[in-house]
């Protein structure tokens, strides 16, 4: 069900690594996704797309707003380290991220989100494409899913941060392409809980 790619890594010689492993228990409630980042001084950035959470805006109408969610945990996390979270959006190969981004530092379940979200809401973070991602009905088809990154200024080396996501959740409110001259808004809500449970 999910994809996963590192999109950014400015470790010297791009050396950072990472692991995306479905964990049957122990989520919130039941599996989760459990992310693991190992990296030297710089950032990594990982892009983890669910492969069924594609909308295209062109054959569906143009996206108005997104809402989100996610339940997040930092497993064993050192004293004032975090790892960052994000929707992701992939379009025309170009790869958005929304901005800012979540942090979550505690070894507990925490719930994240927000509602109302646009496209200048989106950050481009990897290809060549335009600043923002096209929510227009003309807009190339887009695949949703989240970011994950870790930062280290130049700390220790060879650091490992594993962290945990549950209960992912994107929502669109569009506007379906014209039908006898009228616009309505309608809804399009993809839910990811578990390996076992997804909802298109």
């Amino acid at each position: 069900d999910w994809s996963a790619t590192k999109i950014i890594d400015t470790t010297a010689g791009a050396t950072a690594s990472f692991s995306a492993v479905q964990v049957a228990a122990g989520g919130n409630p039941g599996d989760y996704r459990q992310v693991t980042h190992v990296y030297d001084a710089g950032n990594i950035f990982v892009g983890h797309l669910a492969t069924a959470a594609t909308y295209d805006p062109a054959a569906s109408g143009a996206i108005v707003s997104l809402a989100y969610g996610y339940d997040l945990i930092h497993i064993n996390p050192p004293a004032s380290q975090a790892v960052a979270y994000g929707i992701v959006a992939v379009q025309g190969g170009n790869w958005y991220r929304t901005n800012p981004l979540d942090v979550i530092f505690p070894q507990q379940w925490t719930a994240f989100g927000a509602t109302g979200l646009t496209a200048a809401s989106f950050t481009l973070r990897s290809g060549a494409g335009p600043a923002n991602p096209d929510f227009a009905e003309t807009g190339a088809p887009i695949t949703f899913g989240y970011v994950s990154a870790n930062g280290n200024t130049g700390g220790a080396p060879g650091l490992t941060r594993i962290s945990g996501i549950d209960n992912w959740r994107v929502e669109l409110t569009t506007v379906p392409l014209p039908a006898g001259g009228w616009l309505l808004a309608t809804g399009f809500a993809y839910d990811r809980a578990s390996n076992a449970d997804n909802n298109l």
